[in-house]
Protein backbone atom coordinates (compact mmCIF):
# COMPACT_ATOMS: atom_id res chain seq x y z
CA UNK A 1 0.00 0.00 0.00
CA UNK A 2 1.54 3.32 -1.35
CA UNK A 3 2.16 5.77 1.85
CA UNK A 4 0.04 8.47 1.50
CA UNK A 5 -3.24 5.74 1.59
CA UNK A 6 -1.40 4.37 4.59
CA UNK A 7 -1.43 7.75 6.03
CA UNK A 8 -5.19 8.51 5.24
CA UNK A 9 -6.24 5.12 6.75
CA UNK A 10 -4.44 6.07 10.27
CA UNK A 11 -6.10 9.67 10.30
CA UNK A 12 -9.63 8.03 9.09
CA UNK A 13 -9.19 5.89 12.12
CA UNK A 14 -8.51 8.62 14.35
CA UNK A 15 -10.67 10.37 12.81
CA UNK A 16 -13.72 8.03 13.59
CA UNK A 17 -12.89 7.74 17.33
CA UNK A 18 -12.77 11.63 17.86
CA UNK A 19 -16.43 11.35 15.43
CA UNK A 20 -17.59 8.77 18.04
CA UNK A 21 -16.35 10.62 21.16
CA UNK A 22 -17.68 13.83 20.46
CA UNK A 23 -21.16 12.26 19.44
CA UNK A 24 -21.05 10.10 22.36
CA UNK A 25 -20.75 13.12 24.56
CA UNK A 26 -23.18 15.13 22.64
CA UNK A 27 -26.22 12.21 23.00
CA UNK A 28 -25.45 10.68 26.42
CA UNK A 29 -23.45 12.95 28.73
CA UNK A 30 -25.85 15.11 30.66
CA UNK A 31 -23.23 18.16 30.97
CA UNK A 32 -23.79 19.04 27.32
CA UNK A 33 -27.25 19.68 28.38
CA UNK A 34 -25.69 22.43 31.20
CA UNK A 35 -23.40 24.34 28.31
CA UNK A 36 -24.00 27.39 26.77
CA UNK A 37 -26.18 27.63 24.16
CA UNK A 38 -23.97 28.78 21.44
CA UNK A 39 -21.49 26.23 22.63
CA UNK A 40 -23.77 23.14 22.25
CA UNK A 41 -24.64 24.88 18.48
CA UNK A 42 -20.92 24.84 17.69
CA UNK A 43 -20.37 21.49 18.85
CA UNK A 44 -22.98 20.34 16.66
CA UNK A 45 -21.23 21.87 14.14
CA UNK A 46 -17.69 20.67 15.23
CA UNK A 47 -19.44 16.85 14.54
CA UNK A 48 -21.24 18.00 11.19
CA UNK A 49 -17.91 18.97 9.94
CA UNK A 50 -15.53 16.01 11.20
CA UNK A 51 -18.68 13.36 9.67
CA UNK A 52 -17.93 15.47 6.05
CA UNK A 53 -14.49 15.35 6.69
CA UNK A 54 -14.82 11.45 7.20
CA UNK A 55 -16.77 11.37 4.25
CA UNK A 56 -14.19 12.82 1.84
CA UNK A 57 -11.69 11.23 3.48
CA UNK A 58 -13.45 7.35 2.64
CA UNK A 59 -14.24 8.90 -1.23
CA UNK A 60 -10.27 9.75 -1.35
CA UNK A 61 -8.72 6.29 -0.25
CA UNK A 62 -11.65 4.23 -1.77
CA UNK A 63 -9.90 5.87 -5.47
CA UNK A 64 -6.68 5.87 -4.36
CA UNK A 65 -6.97 1.72 -3.29
CA UNK A 66 -8.92 1.38 -6.39
CA UNK A 67 -5.94 2.87 -8.73
CA UNK A 68 -3.36 0.92 -6.55
CA UNK A 69 -5.82 -2.56 -7.53
CA UNK A 70 -6.01 -1.30 -11.08
CA UNK A 71 -2.11 -1.74 -11.34
CA UNK A 72 -1.67 -5.56 -10.54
Amino acid sequence: MEPHVERMLHEQEELTDKLIKLGSFITENPIFDTLPKDEQSDMYLQLQSMSMYNTILSRRIERATEKENSKD
